[in-house]
């Protein structure tokens, strides 16, 4: 299995990242606006070294949630997996937490290329965080 630090990186192609988190069911704001929120931050031409993909978790529905989360897994390469604070920083949500990181972990063996595993400190850390662990260069 290959790692992504150990490959030669094309920069016109966009790195894949999946950002799961629970904001949604937390704050009532959907995926797709807070992630767009967070990388205006960043310069137009970072923002497009990477493609954004955000999955909304239903923390009531574990099974359906993990369901999910792995056949978007399976759908594509990826070059990052970002799990939100939404997810781990709650007592009451650490089993499906615990759950999804099992899953992720599970199916990154199975990828030709390893992914990197990244965790943010909130909806304004999305950016950083993806930029903490793949750098621009």
């Amino acid at each position: 299995m290959a790692n992504n630090t150990d490959e030669i990186c094309d920069a016109t192609i966009p790195k894949n990242i999946l950002t799961i988190i629970a904001s949604k069911h937390l704050t009532g704001h959907a995926i797709a606006d807070v992630v767009e929120k967070d990388w205006k931050k960043v310069d137009p031409a970072t923002k497009a070294s990477f493609k954004n993909v955000g999955f909304d978790v239903d923390p009531t529905d574990t099974s359906q949630t993990l369901t999910e989360i792995r056949q978007i897994l399976k759908g594509q390469p990826w070059d990052g997996i970002l799990l939100g604070w939404c997810l781990r920083g709650y007592a009451e949500r650490t089993e499906i937490f615990e759950s999804i990181v099992q899953l992720c972990v599970d199916e990154m063996k199975t990828m030709p290329t390893l992914p990197r595993l990244m965790f943010c400190t909130g909806p304004t850390n999305l950016a950083d965080a993806t930029l903490r662990n793949l750098p621009v260069e």
